[in-house]
């Protein structure tokens, strides 16, 4: 299993070239949803691998937390934070997952932005 750093490296990887993708391919609304479908895919899956590969690191079994946290994360997440950490802990790897998720996506908006603007001119 990859470690959890290499997962969040190759999410981070997924929504550059998504930016990248949208910047200089994307042109119909029919195209954008299809491409939405699949990068929100990509980020179940790797979501997915991520909390399988956090709930190593405990001794007790999780079960099918990394399930439901890949399908309903903003929900979840925090949950399952709260069920392995301390309060304090979860607080902030909650407040981390946030800011990771704004940032990936705030990576992939500048690069879709720069790039479309150098296919209109």
């Amino acid at each position: 299993m990859p470690s959890k750093k290499a997962i969040l490296l190759t999410l981070a990887a997924v929504y550059g070239v998504a930016g990248v993708f949208v910047g200089l391919a994307v042109t119909t609304d029919k195209a954008a949803r299809g491409f939405d479908f699949l990068l929100g895919v990509a980020t179940m899956v790797c979501v997915y691998l991520w909390c399988r590969a956090d709930a190593q690191s405990f001794a007790r079994l999780v079960g099918r937390w990394p399930l439901w946290v890949a399908i309903f994360p903003p929900i979840v997440l925090p949950l399952y934070f709260f069920r392995t950490r301390t309060r304090h802990r979860a607080l902030t790897s909650t407040a981390k997952a946030v800011a990771y998720y704004v940032g990936i996506c705030a990576l992939m908006l500048v690069l879709a932005v720069l790039l479309s603007s150098f296919r209109a001119a």
